[in-house]
C-alpha cells in the first residue's frame, strides 16, 4: 500500500491543527525554483472539515515540516462554498516584511554577511524572527548608501552581486554559492526507460559579448583655495579624518575655537571637506570663516559661462577688497602704541565692548593684518586681538609701515641713480702706501665689494611680501618707464613697476634728468590680463583697450583679492570690475549647461575611471562579434570590479532550455546533479535541477524538471548535434553509394519501375 505525505492546515495564531482531508489528489502541485519561488497550489472540496474552515488567506499550510503562508483561498461560489482554490508561498518568503528604514552611509565594500547584517539584525523594527547564515563566500562588492531595503530585497542583492543561492529551512536562511549547492547524485534520466519526454532549445537572440561600461560618477576632486583660515566652531571640537571618502576613521580632534590654515577642499559624497594637514580633512560643518583673522577660501571652481562684454577699465580692479571686513595682509609690519592711556585691544572690532587686553603707550608690537569696519582700521597685534588704527604709530624706531595693498597705475620715466665716488678718495697708485698690510688690503676689497653691492638696483616679481629677486638688476644711468606705483609695500618701502612682474624700490629712481619725467596719476585705459584669477597671479604682459569687445567663456567669483574675474582666452583673466555689458551687442555671461548644446560631449572628467569597452573573446571566437548596450553600475569605483560586473551582465552564451518529465522512482530535488544519457538526441552529460514540479498525492510519481543553463550544457548539446549531423552524413553518403533514398520506408532503387 502507497503512503502519502500528510498536509496539514493551522491558523495563524496556531490554535488549530488540523489535516487536510479535502484536497483535491489530481489539483495538487509542488513547485519549487531555485531563488525564485516555493509554493502549494491545490483545490479543495468542501468536506465540512475543520480543516476545509481554516484555508483562508495568511494561515499556515504544512508539509514535509515547512510552513507555507496561504496568499489566495478562492472560493468558486461565495453562497455554496463548494470548493476552494488554494495558494500557499514558503514562509522564507514573508522576509519581504523585515525592513530597515537606515542606511550604512558612504561607498564602502560589503560582503554578503555585511549586507544581511545589517538588514536583519541591525533593524529597530526586529527581524520576526528570522535567522541566517552565509556559507563559502567572503567576497565584497561595492555599495553607495546602502539600505532602505526589505530582508527580500537584501537576499536578492546577494544573490545578484556574489551568485548564492537560497537554500531555507523555515524561518532560517542559508545563502550558498551556487558551485556548492550543486552536488552531484547517483541519478539519471534515460530517454524512454523513466524519461519520456525531453525538449532542449537553444536561443542565441540576446547574445552579448561586447560593451562599453561606465561606473560611478563624480568622484571626489581634489581643488585649492588660496590660503584660507578658519575657525573651529562647534561645541565638541571637530573630527579630523584621513579619507572624506570614507569618514570612518577619526586620527584627531580639533578643539573648539581654534584657527587652522587650508589649501585645499573636497567634495565626497555630497559633502565638502577642507584639508588642515598633509591627511587631515575636516568637514565643513565644523569651520566658520567669519571669525577675526579668518580669510574666506577661494573659489577654484571655474564655471563655464558665454557672454560678450566691452572694455571699460576701472582702478577699483587694483585696489584692495576691504567692504567684505576679511582680514587682508599688510606684510611683516611693526608699530608702536601711540596713545597717552594706552589702547584697548578687542576680540571682535565689531564690538566695542569686547575688550580683552589692554595695551601700554609705547609698546611696540607685530602686526600682520588688518580689517576695515566702517571705514576704520583695525590691526590684529595678536590672536583674536584687534586694535584701532588710531592707537598706533609707525614712525617710530625699529617700526615697519604696514603695507598698502593698492596698486595705482601711473605714468612716468626716471633713470637709476649713479654710483655714487668717495671724494677723498684717490685713484693715484702712489698715494697707497708699499707697506700695507694684507689685513688693510683685505679691508680695501671688502670695503669695494660693499660698494659695488650696495649699488646695484635689483629687480622684484612683487612690490608685497612675499616677494623674489627676478635674477635681473638694473644698471646705473639706465633710464626706465614706470606704469604703476605702490606706496607702502614690502620692506616699508615704496615701489615702481618697470616692466611685467617687475618692480624697483622707489628710491633707487630719480627724476631730475632732462628727459625724465616724474611719475603722475593716469586714468587707465587699459586692463591688465593675468595668468590666472587665483593668487599668485602674473601679468602675462598684454592688455586689453577700453572700448574693445571681448567674448567670455569662464568665471571664477571670490578669486583673487576677493574678486569675480572672466576667461577672454586660454589662461587670460580680467578682473570682472574692468566689464561693461550696456552695448547693443553686450551679453552678460549666463552659464552654460551641457543639456543646452546636445552636440557637446560628455568627457567623464569628474567619473573615478573612464569609460571602457570589454569583449568577451571566447564568445566572440565562437560565435562573432555582438555588441549590446551600454552597461552602467554607479556604486562601482575600481575598473577591475566594474570588468568582472559587466562580464556578469552580458549573456556571452545562447540560452539552452532544456525540459523533460520524469517517472522514475527517485525523489528529485533542487541542486541534484543528475546524469543525463538522451540516446537519440546524442544528448550526454551531467545536469543540474534547477526547478521542478510534481504531485505528491499523485500515484504515477511524475516529475516535471527544468535544467540549468551552462557552459558544460552548451558545449554537450552543441556535440550533440554535431553528432547528429555527422551521423546524417554518413547515411546520407551510404544511401548514395547504394543508389536508394534515404527514406527508411522507401527501398526503390533510383530509376527503378
Amino acid at each position: 500500500m502507497i503512503k502519502f505525505d500528510s498536509y496539514r492546515v493551522q491558523d495563524k495564531d496556531g490554535v488549530y491543527d488540523e489535516t487536510l482531508t479535502c484536497i483535491d489528489r489530481d489539483s495538487l502541485s509542488n513547485s519549487i525554483e531555485m531563488n525564485k519561488s516555493d509554493q502549494i497550489d491545490f483545490t479543495a472540496v468542501n468536506d465540512e472539515s475543520i480543516g476545509y474552515q481554516l484555508l483562508q488567506n495568511e494561515n499556515y499550510i504544512i508539509f514535509d515540516g515547512q510552513k507555507y503562508r496561504i496568499k489566495q483561498a478562492e472560493k468558486d461560489d461565495e453562497a455554496y462554498d463548494l470548493k476552494r482554490t488554494v495558494s500557499a508561498t514558503h514562509i522564507w518568503f514573508d522576509c519581504q516584511y523585515v525592513y530597515n528604514y537606515d542606511k550604512i552611509n558612504g561607498t564602502k565594500k560589503l560582503s554578503a554577511s555585511d549586507l544581511m547584517s545589517f538588514i536583519f539584525d541591525q533593524n529597530e523594527l526586529g527581524n520576526h524572527g528570522f535567522t541566517w547564515k552565509v556559507q563559502g563566500s567572503t567576497e565584497t562588492a561595492t555599495f553607495t548608501d546602502y539600505g532602505e531595503k526589505s530582508g527580500l530585497e537584501c537576499i536578492n542583492d546577494c544573490i545578484e552581486k556574489f551568485n548564492l543561492v537560497v537554500i531555507a529551512n523555515n524561518k532560517n536562511i542559508t545563502l550558498i554559492p551556487l558551485g556548492k549547492w550543486q552536488h552531484k547524485t547517483d541519478k539519471s534520466f534515460r530517454y524512454i526507460h523513466d524519461t519520456p519526454t525531453f525538449t532542449a532549445n537553444i536561443d542565441t537572440t540576446e547574445i552579448q559579448n561586447i560593451a562599453r561600461v561606465y561606473g560611478k560618477t563624480n568622484a571626489p576632486v581634489t581643488s585649492p583655495i588660496g590660503t584660507a583660515v578658519g575657525t573651529i566652531s562647534f561645541m565638541n571640537g571637530a573630527p579630523v579624518v584621513d579619507d572624506p571618502n570614507k569618514p570612518t576613521n577619526t586620527v584627531q580632534t580639533l578643539p573648539n575655537g581654534t584657527k587652522w590654515v587650508m589649501d585645499s577642499k573636497v567634495v565626497a559624497n555630497g559633502e565638502t571637506w577642507y584639508r588642515v594637514s598633509t591627511n587631515g580633512w575636516v568637514n565643513e560643518k565644523y569651520i566658520v570663516f567669519d571669525k577675526n583673522g579668518d580669510i574666506q577660501p577661494e573659489n577654484h571652481i571655474i564655471t563655464e559661462v558665454t557672454g560678450q562684454g566691452t572694455i571699460k577699465t576701472s582702478t577699483d580692479s587694483d585696489k584692495e577688497n576691504t567692504s567684505s571686513g576679511n582680514s587682508l595682509p599688510i606684510g611683516n609690519a611693526v608699530g608702536t602704541v601711540s596713545f597717552v592711556g594706552g589702547a584697548p585691544a578687542l576680540s571682535d572690532p565689531q564690538k566695542q565692548d569686547s575688550i580683552v587686553n589692554h595695551l601700554d603707550n609705547g609698546t611696540t608690537w607685530a602686526i600682520n593684518n588688518k580689517r576695515v569696519i566702517n571705514d576704520t582700521i583695525y590691526y590684529e597685534v595678536a590672536t583674536n586681538q584687534w586694535v584701532d588704527a588710531k592707537y598706533i604709530s609707525f614712525d617710530k624706531d625699529g617700526n615697519v609701515k604696514p603695507e598698502d595693498h593698492t596698486i595705482n597705475p601711473v605714468t612716468g620715466q626716471g633713470t637709476v641713480k649713479a654710483e655714487e665716488t668717495d671724494s677723498n678718495s684717490t685713484k693715484d697708485s702712489d698715494d697707497k702706501t708699499d707697506e700695507s698690510s694684507d689685513d688693510d688690503s683685505d679691508t680695501t676689497k671688502s670695503d669695494s665689494s660693499d660698494s659695488k653691492e650696495s649699488n646695484i638696483v635689483y629687480v622684484y616679481d612683487s612690490p608685497f611680501t612675499p616677494q623674489n629677486k627676478t635674477g635681473r638688476t638694473l644698471s646705473p644711468s639706465s633710464q626706465w618707464r614706470v606704469s604703476a606705483s605702490v606706496s607702502d609695500g614690502a620692506q616699508g618701502k615704496s615701489w615702481y613697476k618697470v616692466g611685467t612682474n617687475e618692480w624697483v624700490p622707489q628710491d633707487q629712481l630719480d627724476f631730475s634728468g632732462k628727459t625724465d619725467v616724474s611719475p603722475g596719476d593716469v586714468t587707465p585705459t587699459e586692463s591688465i590680463i593675468y595668468d590666472s584669477p587665483w593668487t599668485p597671479q602674473h601679468e602675462v604682459g598684454r592688455k586689453l583697450s577700453d572700448g574693445t569687445q571681448w567674448k567670455i567663456n569662464g568665471e571664477i567669483t571670490d578669486g583673487a583679492n576677493g574678486k569675480t574675474w572672466y576667461r577672454v582666452a586660454t589662461n587670460e583673466w580680467v578682473c570682472a570690475d574692468n566689464f561693461v555689458f550696456t552695448g547693443d551687442t553686450d551679453v552678460e555671461p549666463t552659464e552654460v549647461n551641457k543639456g543646452d548644446d546636445d552636440a557637446a560631449p560628455d568627457d567623464h572628467s569628474t567619473d573615478y575611471f573612464q569609460p571602457f569597452i570589454i569583449r568577451d573573446e571566447k564568445s566572440i571566437s565562437e560565435w562573432g562579434e555582438r555588441p549590446g548596450p551600454a552597461i552602467t553600475n554607479n556604486d562601482i569605483e575600481d575598473p577591475i570590479e566594474m570588468r568582472k560586473y559587466a562580464l556578469s551582465q552580458m549573456k556571452t552564451e545562447p540560452t539552452v532550455d532544456i525540459t523533460l518529465t520524469y517517472s522514475g522512482d527517485n525523489e528529485l530535488n533542487i541542486g541534484d546533479m543528475i546524469y543525463c544519457d538522451i540516446q537519440p538526441e546524442n544528448f550526454t552529460t551531467w545536469v543540474t535541477v534547477v526547478s521542478s514540479k510534481y504531485n505528491p498525492l499523485s500515484y504515477s510519481n511524475s516529475y516535471e524538471i527544468n535544467l540549468n543553463s551552462t557552459p558544460q550544457t552548451l558545449s554537450d548539446y552543441e556535440l550533440s548535434i554535431q553528432t547528429s549531423l555527422a551521423n546524417a552524413r554518413y547515411n546520407a553518403a551510404i544511401s548514395l553509394s547504394n543508389g536508394s533514398i534515404t527514406n527508411p520506408w522507401l527501398t526503390t532503387k533510383v530509376g527503378e519501375v
